[in-house]
């Protein structure tokens, strides 16, 4: 599992959320900044997985982005989230709405 300190991810969402909400970027210039959005949201989840016990049973990347595309209609904008689903899925019902950590065995 790759570690990346908090304030580096911060960084990468802070750099990243602009690039995704610019309509003006090339698609799939947006698309990557996602990506890298939701890999900073993977890797805190699986690093509270590891804290608390179940990292075991913390699905891989594809899983976990299927799970945060189906979590909320509006996490990025359409035309974004569009591209993410069809190359993660969705799977809806598994994170909460406004979560972005995936639920331990005991909670699902």
């Amino acid at each position: 599992m790759v570690r990346i300190e908090r304030n580096t991810m911060e960084a990468i969402k802070k750099e990243s959320w602009p690039k995704v909400n610019n309509p003006n970027l090339p698609i799939n210039e947006r698309a990557r900044a996602a990506t890298q959005i939701l890999k900073c949201w993977y890797v805190r989840s699986r690093e509270s997985a590891r804290v608390n016990g179940w990292l075991k049973d913390h699905p891989g990347f594809k899983e976990y982005a299927a799970a945060i595309l189906g979590s909320s209609p509006d996490n990025f904008p359409k035309e974004i989230k569009s591209r993410l689903v069809k190359r993660y899925g969705i799977k809806r019902g598994v994170i909460p709405e406004g979560d972005s950590y995936y639920p331990s065995p005991e909670r699902r």
